[in-house]
């Protein structure tokens, strides 16, 4: 492999290269080595490639240079800021390169860039004023760097942008939010993860002209010091992904944002307290991320497309409708530490059965998608149905602690070939835990077990649990916070 990077280090008039996506090194020849002779070159992709050095300052003279990108290169050292006022360069990707140092140059009026992204590096400074020259500009990506100070007023002559992504950095001040409606191809904005304070004003001209408003599909607006859901919003029917986390917003949602095509809402973290709605209209929502606000009431029943559920740590009471548990896609469900209770429901599998006798059925299990179920800290009773997670197979993690669940210890779990993490305590499962010499109840993953505070008995059988393994492969995806 390194004979053949340096026989292409010895092509003098290339014109292209494109390396990414490969499980390559360059040690030797290293960087700077590989790249002195190819002062002819027009694009050069290396992302993903193992370079593990500073960006040496002679390529500031390859003026034929119209692509640049060295995404998760392992690059470290100060950027050469002369790169960025190369006469031919539209193109420049440093994006995952933690270790890379450097700041924005002046900006000079007439250059050709159109898609510039430094996010997840450690860039520095201030986003200059001369920001707005960059006319051709249509994609900006300065995500989780060091930049801070305000956001240049400058911003809003790039009128050709596509994609905003300035969140996770240290920019204060306030933001007009109508800034940013005035740029008609802006599809992708991120605010998020700031110290800013967005205003979302809207006056009867900008209202009555909605259909010149951006059509945005993905608005991360988490941190923004907002108090209201913008009003704007109702006017964004191709949004799909909508981050309002963070922030101030007290009420309940309203209505008309379920008439959205909205995927994914994230409203952690505010004041709501409601949905307004039993059961939510939109038929395109798979992702649902309300924890830590005061929503009251009973869990409204979401649409069978739902994947990801997190509304823990509310005020939640009442028992779940059957038809909230019909989420066959679902992988994720966290209620935990609300005020829930009532009885899971035994769910019908058999559809062979005679239904004249039996009535309605009530279809109710979740489907093998589910892979983390937290209902701890409420307070359901009764037994726990094994027809409605014995069909979960990719399930990980099972937490029903601090409830009053009565039963005996429910050893078909230990069907569940991917179940990690079971926290059964403080409950009133009761009885002994037998182990008959069939039975196949192996737990054959299970890396964390938690019966405290029950009425068990008995000896614990070994055949349950031969299998425990040690939590060294615990996939790091399962915090502390599952504890």
């Amino acid at each position: 492999m390194n004979s053949m990077l340096m026989e292409i280090s010895q092509l003098f008039n290339l014109s292209f290269l494109d390396l990414s996506l490969n499980q390559l090194e360059l040690k030797r020849p290293d960087f700077s080595t590989f790249v002195r002779n190819f002062s002819k070159i027009k694009c050069l992709d290396l992302s993903t490639v193992d370079i593990s050095s500073p960006v040496p300052s002679f390529l500031a003279n390859f003026s034929s240079l119209t692509s640049l990108r060295l995404e998760h290169c392992g690059l470290y050292g100060e950027f050469p800021i002369d790169i960025f006022q190369l006469p031919n360069l539209q193109f420049l990707y440093l994006t995952n390169n933690n270790n890379l140092t450097g700041s924005f140059p002046e900006f000079l009026a007439g250059s050709p860039l159109r898609q510039l992204s430094i996010a997840d590096t450690n860039f520095s400074g201030h986003l200059p004023s001369s920001i707005g020259n960059l006319n051709s500009l249509n994609k900006l990506g300065v995500a989780d760097c060091g930049f801070h100070g305000s956001l240049p007023s400058s911003l809003g002559r790039l009128l050709n942008l596509q994609f905003l992504e300035l969140g996770g950095n240290a920019f204060s001040g306030t933001v007009d939010f109508n800034m940013f409606l005035n740029m008609k191809n802006l599809t992708i904005l991120g605010l998020s993860d700031n110290m800013l304070s967005v205003l979302t004003r809207e006056n009867s001209t900008t209202i009555s002209t909605n259909a010149t408003l951006p059509k945005f599909e993905f608005l991360f607006l988490g941190s923004c010091n907002l108090t209201s859901f913008p009003d704007f919003l109702r006017h964004q029917h191709r949004l799909k992904l909508l981050d309002l986390t963070h922030n101030h917003i007290h009420g309940k949602v309203p209505k008309w944002i379920w008439n959205t095509s909205i995927e994914g809402l994230y409203i952690t973290d505010n004041f709501l307290t409601g949905f307004g709605v039993v059961v939510l209209p939109s038929r395109s929502i798979r992702i649902l991320e309300f924890s830590r606000n005061n929503f009251m009431g009973a869990l409204p029943v979401l649409p069978s497309s739902t994947t990801y559920v997190d509304g823990s740590r509310n005020e939640m009471s009442g028992e779940i409708s059957a038809l909230f548990f019909n989420l066959s896609s679902l992988q994720l469900l966290d209620l935990s530490y609300n005020k829930l209770s009532g009885v899971l429901p035994e769910c019908l599998r058999n559809t062979n059965q005679n239904l004249s006798s039996l009535g309605v059925p009530q279809t109710c299990s979740f489907g093998r998608q589910l892979q983390v179920m937290d209902l701890s800290y409420n307070q359901f009773q009764g037994r726990l149905p094994q027809s409605l997670l014995s069909n979960c197979l990719e399930l990980n993690v099972l937490k029903l602690e601090n409830n009053h669940f009565r039963d005996v210890f429910p050893s078909w779990l230990g069907n569940l070939p991917e179940l990690k993490l079971l926290l059964l305590r403080s409950n009133q499962f009761y009885g002994e835990i037998t182990c008959k010499s069939t039975s196949h109840y192996e737990f054959p993953s299970l890396q964390i077990i938690d019966l405290s505070h029950n009425n068990l008995s008995g000896m614990l059988p070994s055949c349950f649990f031969q299998k425990l393994n040690v939590m060294k492969d615990f996939d790091e995806t399962w915090s502390m916070d599952m504890f």
